[in-house]
């Protein structure tokens, strides 16, 4: 068993050395430079652009009713009574 062992990593030392070879050698290139590309920030607010002012007030909204449905489920079972169909119709909209 062990010369069966020797033998494939001798066969296959040359292919993992050839293969460690073109991974190092690749790395050391560099791209050219007329590829790079600067991206600039995501939702940034200018005068031009205003997307960031939208995901802002967006992702309030959405906070707040996540937060008062919490609450409002929370007095409705512990506090004031059962759960109604109101209750119901609340959940499915806030999902």
């Amino acid at each position: 068993m062990i010369k069966s062992l020797n033998s494939l990593l001798t066969v296959t030392a040359p292919l993992f050395e050839a293969r460690r070879q073109i991974t190092t050698a690749d790395m050391e290139e560099e791209p050219p430079a007329s590829t790079a590309v600067v991206v600039p920030a995501p939702f940034v607010i200018n005068s031009t652009d205003r997307a960031g002012i939208i995901v802002v007030v967006t992702t309030f909204c959405l906070i707040s009713v996540w937060f008062l449905f919490v609450i409002r489920a929370y007095i409705r079972v512990k506090v004031n009574g059962p759960w109604k169909i109101d209750d119901t119709c609340v959940a499915v909209a806030t999902v």
